[in-house]
Formats: structure tokens, C-alpha cells, sequence
């Protein structure tokens, strides 16, 4: 029953990566992320305090560089905002949004293209929203990123794409930190 509440949510959650209709992209990011769930022991607390950064240093929330600060928000702000940013794209193109939460990856039919998310979950971890990122710089997966499932910070450019006739949202020039 436990396993049923964590996979029924992020199946939910992870619909906001699509548009509408397509869903392949999401099926695989579900697929990973069940099998982190059932494959990783329960993460504590002193877990997540002892990680190591891994890339440059995120911009400073105090003197204004982040627009939308997803980590200091409640998880009912947290999926308010996000669901704002998902039906209001053209209020948030180009602001920078900053989010904590586990790490996600998949490819695409053909295994050419990777496709990486964070998933912020609610305190009780049943509710997770995803939003998609792309990193700054020159990375290759799975060498230069973490664990699927691995806490990670995201700060990064709101920007949307067109693949087919679907339109995605993502966070590019993201630098991302273990943790």
C-alpha cells in the first residue's frame, strides 16, 4: 500500500512534463522512478546534510538573481506555483526558478537524446511535481550526475520547447548541486 501511494502521485505529478497527449517521455521518467523507489533504502535527513556539491555555485536568492524560489515554499505553494508556471508559461519565459528535489532521467525511443527533472515532493512524499531541466556546460550522463532518485538543487532559465506538436516546459542553462 505504501509503494502504491508513492507511484500513483508521481504518476500524476510527472504529467505536467507533457502538454497534453503525448505521454512517452513520462512513462519512462515513471518507470525510473520506481525502480529508485523500490531499489533505495529510505533516505534520512543526515543523509541529505552530508551531500556534496558538484558544479558551480547557485545565484544568490537575497540579491534578487532567482525570480521563482521553489525551495522555500510550503508543498501547497510548491504545487500551486508550479501548476502556474505549466497553464501560464509566457508570465515565467526567462525568469530563473530555483528547485529542490530527486533527481530523474530517461531518453527518448531511440536512446539519442537524455531528458533530466527534478521532482519536488510535499512532506509527506506522496505528491511530487517535475519540472525538466537542462544543464549548462558540456555533461554526460550517467558519469557527471547523480543517482536517479538522489536529492538535488536546480536553478535554472523557465523556458518551453515544441517537440512534435507538444509544447514541454524546462529550465535551461540549469546548474545543479547534490543535495
Amino acid at each position: 500500500m505504501k509503494m502504491i501511494k508513492r507511484i500513483l502521485p508521481a504518476a500524476a505529478a510527472l504529467l505536467l512534463l507533457t502538454s497534453c497527449g503525448d505521454t512517452s517521455k513520462v512513462d519512462s521518467l515513471i518507470s525510473q522512478s520506481e525502480k529508485a523507489a523500490t531499489s533505495a533504502p529510505e533516505a534520512s535527513s543526515s543523509q541529505s546534510d552530508s551531500a556534496t556539491q558538484t558544479d558551480v555555485s547557485l545565484p544568490d536568492t537575497a540579491s534578487g538573481d532567482v525570480d521563482v524560489d521553489l525551495t522555500v515554499l510550503d508543498s501547497n505553494m510548491v504545487y500551486a506555483q508550479v501548476f502556474d508556471m505549466v497553464n501560464n508559461t509566457e508570465n515565467y519565459k526567462g525568469k530563473t526558478v530555483k528547485a529542490k528535489g530527486s533527481f530523474a532521467h530517461t531518453t527518448d525511443d531511440t536512446g539519442s537524446k537524455d531528458y533530466y527533472a527534478v521532482f519536488i515532493s510535499d512532506a509527506s512524499a506522496c505528491c511530487q511535481q517535475g519540472l525538466e531541466f537542462e544543464r549548462k556546460g558540456e555533461f554526460k550522463y550517467p558519469d557527471d550526475f547523480p543517482e536517479v532518485g538522489a536529492d538535488i538543487t536546480v536553478t535554472g532559465e523557465f523556458d518551453t520547447y515544441m517537440e512534435g506538436d507538444y509544447q514541454y516546459c524546462v529550465l535551461r542553462n540549469a546548474q545543479m548541486t547534490k543535495g
